[in-house]
C-alpha cells in the first residue's frame, strides 16, 4: 500500500482575522520575513467573510491561500457560542492539514467567540500562537482577556 501524501518542505504560516484593519496589519507584519527571508507561505482564514468587512480581493492577492470557515452560513442563523466553536474547531483542523502551517498569528483584540475557538484549537494541537494584541481595537474585554494568555506555552 502506497501513501501519496503531500508534505511541504517550506515554512507555512496561518493568519486569522475578521476586521479588515487587523487582517492587513497581520499580512504586512508577516510578509517580508515569511516570503522574502524564509521563502515560506502565508495563508489566511476568517470565520465568515460575508459577515465581516474584509476586502477579499485585497487579501487574496497578498496570501497564497484564503480560507473562509463559513461559520453560520448553512442555515443563516446566529449560532450559539458552542455551535460556532465546534464549527471553528472542525474548519481549523481541515485548514491546518491542507496548509501544513506550523504557527498561527491572530489579532486577539477583535475578541469574537470564533477567535476564542480558533486559539483554543491551535492550543489543543500544540501549535505556536502569536497574538498581536492592539488595545485600541478591543471589542469585547472579557473575551480578549481570556484569549491574551493562551499563546504562552
Amino acid at each position: 500500500m502506497k501513501c501519496l501524501c503531500y508534505k511541504s518542505s517550506k515554512p507555512s504560516l496561518l493568519l486569522f482575522s475578521e476586521p479588515q484593519n487587523d487582517a492587513m496589519l497581520l499580512i504586512e507584519f508577516t510578509r517580508e520575513q515569511m516570503i522574502q527571508q524564509l521563502q515560506g507561505s502565508i495563508h489566511f482564514a476568517t470565520s465568515n467573510s460575508l459577515r465581516s468587512d474584509l476586502q477579499l480581493h485585497q487579501i487574496q492577492k497578498s496570501v497564497q491561500s484564503f480560507h473562509d470557515f463559513m461559520i453560520d452560513r448553512d442555515y443563516n442563523t446566529d449560532p450559539t457560542p458552542i455551535t460556532a466553536s465546534a464549527e471553528v474547531l472542525y474548519a481549523f483542523d481541515m485548514v491546518m492539514q491542507g496548509t501544513q502551517s506550523t504557527a498561527v498569528i491572530i489579532s486577539g483584540s477583535s475578541s469574537a467567540i470564533t477567535m476564542f475557538a480558533f486559539v483554543s484549537a491551535a492550543f489543543l494541537r500544540d501549535i505556536l500562537i502569536v497574538n498581536l494584541y492592539v488595545e485600541d481595537h478591543v471589542t469585547d474585554q472579557r473575551k480578549a482577556q481570556a484569549i491574551l494568555p493562551m499563546p504562552i506555552h
